[in-house]
């Protein structure tokens, strides 16, 4: 439906009978291939060209933010953290984190 949600973290997905992505206040209409320059969405979920301040395509910001949610399930804790923003954004900019080595191999595919 070229709507991009923006803001997808655990706290923005109910859990039911079928799971729902919540919380529609950033999503918008995009077209594929337009790019967008406002930061929006929570931190600890923003793709790196997000913290870079740098024009982003927000259906791969979207699945990114889906890919930390992965890796928070299957963890227990974001990949990625700091005790102020600056070191936030340098983390998520490294794009290095751990892997639990005793995570289950089919997981592992999903990541």
């Amino acid at each position: 439906n070229n709507i991009v949600h923006l803001d997808i973290k655990l706290e923005n997905i109910l859990v039911g009978p079928t799971l729902v992505l919540a919380d529609f206040e950033f999503a918008k209409s995009c077209k594929p291939g337009q790019l967008l320059t406002e930061f929006v969405g929570s931190p600890h979920y923003s793709a790196p060209e997000l913290v870079n301040r740098a024009p982003y395509d927000p259906y791969r910001s979207d699945i990114y933010s889906a890919g930390v949610v992965l890796y928070a399930l299957g963890h227990g804790f974001l990949p990625f953290g700091g005790s102020t923003y600056r070191e936030l954004f340098r983390r998520i900019r490294s794009g290095k984190y751990q892997i639990n080595p005793k995570l289950d191999e089919r997981y592992l595919y999903l990541l």
